[in-house]
């Protein structure tokens, strides 16, 4: 609120003001979580605690990694005589998740953890100006 009082009637000072107030904005925060699970007979408790955590720490980075990067998604129905006979759906992530850290791990439930992660993603020059645009619309 204080940035669309501070912006005013749009002077032509403008584009100076946007940059100043968003060169401070440099990054842009996602977090994911992600939940696992180990139901290893041949394991100790404490095996399948770790295997547990590491699963939901896989599942953490993988929703990161769809949600900084995207995902391709493809999916195909067949349907024969007005009935669908089956639907298929696969969902490809390619993505180098570097930077993420480890905000919490937490048991749910017995052998179910949960992990929490973020990061911080550099905003390019083009997401700045995406955001002065938004604001501007103000």
């Amino acid at each position: 609120m204080m940035l669309i009082s501070l912006l005013g009637g749009l002077s032509p000072a403008w584009s100076q003001v946007c940059s100043d107030v968003y060169g401070e904005i440099q990054t842009k925060r996602f977090t994911s979580v992600g939940f696992g699970t180990s139901t290893e007979e041949w394991a100790s408790v404490g095996q399948r605690q770790l295997i547990a955590i590491q699963s939901a720490k896989r599942h953490a980075y993988q929703t990161m990694a769809e949600q900084v990067y995207g995902f391709r998604l493809k999916g195909a129905t067949t349907v024969s005589g007005q009935t669908v006979k089956s639907d298929r759906l696969k969902i490809d992530v390619d993505a180098l998740v570097r930077g993420a850290y480890v905000v919490s791990v937490q048991p749910i439930a017995d052998d179910v953890y949960e992990v929490r992660l973020a990061m911080n993603v550099p905003l390019d020059d083009e997401q700045l100006e995406k955001l002065c645009d938004e604001v501007r619309e103000y």
